[in-house]
């Protein structure tokens, strides 16, 4: 047990140092993730209620997909580090976006488990991606 303690330590004490350097909202932060695992967990019930294949491949895709997702308020807020502009509005706006599309998905999940019925999922990714980058070509087009 130890070792696992030394384990989760090493890993989350520079995680915490990240995130106080980039001045995250850790609050936010820690919703998102803590939706994230729900959202895991719901999706895992709406599969086995549907009766889909539920292997260990397809949750550690779904798993690394949410890593994924989570690394863009990080590489938002490195971006702004490195080139020294204050986009702190961007980054909280980019993860109320992203807690939102969890909620959706969660909710979604619920009903789907509820009712048998399928929702459409929104891609919020895409979204944050799309406005990211017409953000930084209006700002290379303006020669900051």
């Amino acid at each position: 047990m130890e070792k696992q303690s030394v384990l989760l330590n090493s890993f989350l004490i520079p995680l915490a140092w990240v995130i106080q350097y980039l001045e995250l909202d850790y609050k936010k932060l820690t919703i998102l993730i803590s939706l994230m695992c729900l959202d895991m967990v719901t999706g895992t019930i709406k599969a086995y209620v549907a009766k889909q294949d539920i292997t260990s491949r397809r949750w550690v895709a779904g798993f690394l997909s949410k890593l994924v997702v989570l690394l863009i308020p990080f590489v938002i807020a490195l971006m702004a580090k490195g080139v020294d502009i204050d986009v702190r509005w961007f980054v909280g706006l980019s993860l109320s976006i992203l807690i939102v599309a969890e909620s959706y998905s969660i909710l979604g999940n619920v009903h789907t488990i509820k009712t048998g019925e399928a929702v459409a999922e929104i891609d919020a990714v895409s979204a944050i991606i799309k406005a990211l980058r017409e953000i930084l070509e209006n700002m290379i087009q303006r020669g900051r």
